[in-house]
């Protein structure tokens, strides 16, 4: 079982991407979907625009895992995280964990985004509604 970790500009697909997750010793799946909220702070969004320095967050993702699996060295994971506009409502993030048993599903999950978040080179943006530009925000 190979680890997958995917960028795309187009909506993510959790069930296409947890069929890759599959198989004869998984007893556990965990995802995880960070989704776009309405709202940032106080301030209303129309959604979040994503930009990753692709190769760099790809190497610091592969070196998460590798870091993971000597930790926990039975598991799969997906990694799915979307670049460009991504509206209200969409996963931004998607993260997929395959092992024998659930708490260490559940451990691998919260270690693979906790560490995403703080080592891959990805960048949000906020789309602030029309009336909300006056405000200060980014649009």
């Amino acid at each position: 079982m190979a680890d997958t970790i995917l960028f795309s500009n187009q909506p993510l697909a959790p069930q296409t991407l947890q069929r890759e997750l599959a198989g004869e010793e998984v007893g556990a799946v965990v995802t995880f979907a960070g989704v776009v909220r309405r709202t940032e702070g106080d301030l209303p969004l129309r959604g979040i625009d994503y930009q990753a320095y692709e190769s760099m967050a790809r190497r610091a993702l592969h070196a998460l895992l590798v870091e993971a699996h000597t930790r926990w060295p039975s598991f799969q994971a997906v990694i799915a995280h979307r670049t460009g506009v991504v509206a209200v409502g969409e996963p931004s993030v998607w993260i997929g964990v395959a092992t024998r048993h659930r708490g260490d599903a559940f451990d691998v999950a919260r270690f693979l985004i906790d560490g995403l978040k703080a080592q891959a080179p990805i960048w949000k943006h906020r789309h602030l509604p029309l009336d909300a530009g006056a405000q200060g925000g980014q649009d």
